[in-house]
């Protein structure tokens, strides 16, 4: 039952997300990016405390790729997922197994190895869907979309090599924290105007920290815990809550194209996982 913390997890993170969207226009990306990270690091404070949890940790390589990954790919996501459909937006963030897939590809090509062709059939189906759900007036956006989706691929191995080496979830979730606070910290003090009060101390910031820090935390644990074949192919349920909430809170309803588009991406996303993981003959 382990992985399906990572179901648990997306709901959370989905969720977390709807309060992004509900945040005045007015806000910078890197401004939420920093109220999210200091109430993350708040609740990973307590939790450390409530848990006595020692901070040193045995694999700071490993802490350092998941702060740097993880960091990139939650702050380029915000700036997405406020400027196109919430249901584009997680699907975007969810295609770091094209990504790594495409890496993979063209590592095997230039060592001249044999070719994995199945893999190469996925990454030509999800680069299709990715197509479909490409506008004009949002192609900047989907671009950047691929990029924290790739981040998050990276994210995710880091998690999972830190869960293999006995690394407490909440050990992993404060550094991680303190590393977002720190450098959405750094972007608000170089390019912020000034941020309001009303903005701060408000219901939609304090759901937004929590939601992600609780995100977090179940994620720590279903990669700690569950399969990674499996615990890869749940991610992916994040599509379908952002699908539910687009439609429930903002009354987005993806055109056909959209749909379709997002439908290909996640099956051949999904079909790129499974086949990597038995591929190599990972978890």
């Amino acid at each position: 039952m382990g992985s399906f913390w990572i179901v648990l997890s997306t709901f959370f993170i989905s969720s977390a997300y709807v309060s992004i969207k509900a945040m005045p226009v007015s806000m910078a990306f890197y401004e939420i990016f920093l109220l999210r990270s200091i109430v993350v690091l708040t609740v990973a404070i307590c939790l450390v405390a409530a848990t006595k949890t020692t901070l040193k940790t045995h694999e700071p390589a490993l802490q350092l790729s998941r702060a740097l990954c993880g960091v990139g790919a939650l702050s380029i996501n915000i700036l997405v997922a406020r400027h196109i459909l919430l249901s584009t937006a997680q699907t975007l963030q969810y295609t770091g197994p094209l990504c790594l897939g495409l890496w993979v590809f063209g590592w095997y090509l230039f060592k001249g190895k044999k070719i994995p062709w199945m893999l190469f059939v996925f990454l030509i189906i999800g680069f299709a869907g990715v197509l479909l759900v490409l506008r004009p007036d949002v192609a900047l956006y989907v671009g950047l979309g691929l990029l924290s989706g790739a981040l998050s691929s990276g994210s995710s191995i880091s998690l999972r090599l830190l869960g293999l080496k006995g690394e407490p979830p909440i050990r992993t979730l404060f550094w991680f924290a303190l590393a977002c606070t720190l450098s959405g910290g750094a972007a608000t003090l170089m390019f912020s105007t000034g941020l309001r009060a009303e903005h701060v101390f408000s219901v939609p910031v304090l759901l937004m920290g929590v939601f992600t820090a609780l995100g977090q935390w179940t994620q720590n644990i279903g990669w700690k815990k569950g399969k990674t074949l499996l615990c890869a192919s749940l991610q992916f349920s994040a599509v379908i809550f952002a699908v539910i909430f687009g439609y429930l809170f903002f009354d987005e309803v993806p055109d056909t194209f959209t749909f379709l588009g997002i439908l290909i991406i996640v099956a051949a996303s999904l079909g790129a996982t499974i086949f990597r993981l038995k591929y190599y003959k990972e978890g």
